[in-house]
């Protein structure tokens, strides 16, 4: 689980350390999808934003690797295994949500780090 949370916080960081260096033209959508969903949902200013992101892009990196030309070929089930629980907590930060499985439960932390960003 140590792994896992040191691997998480690693892509989380990441990700966040990146945001200034994303092109105009996301910048510009991820502005568009705020203010048309902060307008009919007030309370989604950040989760509307990071939802998208993260669910269109960012998950589908981590979860298949291949497709996005991060690796050259398919993990081996127990490395898939570890990036789908990576995608799974990156997709409960862009939701401010909380993990409901007893055994991510140590990963709490890293929500918690995270959540300010």
């Amino acid at each position: 689980m140590d792994h896992l949370k040191a691997l998480t916080s690693a892509i989380a960081e990441a990700i966040f350390t990146s945001i200034p260096k994303l092109p105009t033209e996301i910048k510009k959508m991820c502005q568009f999808v705020q203010v048309n969903a902060v307008a009919k949902f007030p309370d989604t200013r950040y989760s509307s934003v990071s939802g998208f992101i993260f669910l269109r892009y960012i998950v589908p990196a981590i979860t298949t690797p291949t497709i996005s030309g991060i690796l050259n070929s398919n993990p081996r089930d127990g490395p898939k295994r570890g990036l789908i629980l990576v995608a799974k907590v990156i997709q409960l930060m862009a939701n401010d949500a909380l993990p409901k499985e007893a055994f991510m439960k140590d990963l709490i932390v890293v929500l918690e780090n995270n959540k300010e960003r």
